[in-house]
């Protein structure tokens, strides 16, 4: 669906306009993600926010 409507785009505004379309369509969706989306893995966000490394999950140790 992208890629036609990027083609009917550049067909009838250029290919200029078309590449700015799409650039502004992945902008607004990259916000549209951060600020309506949340993380679900508890703790990940608080420790990812102070610059910690994350402890490995139990059972993923390579021992």
């Amino acid at each position: 669906m992208g890629a036609l409507a990027a083609g009917l785009i550049a067909d009838f505004l250029g290919i200029k306009v078309a590449i700015g379309a799409v650039s502004a369509l992945t902008f607004v969706s990259g916000l549209v993600v951060m600020l309506v989306m949340y993380e679900t893995l508890p703790g990940r966000h608080s420790l990812r926010k102070h610059g910690e490394a994350l402890e490995p999950r139990a059972g993923n140790r390579a021992d």
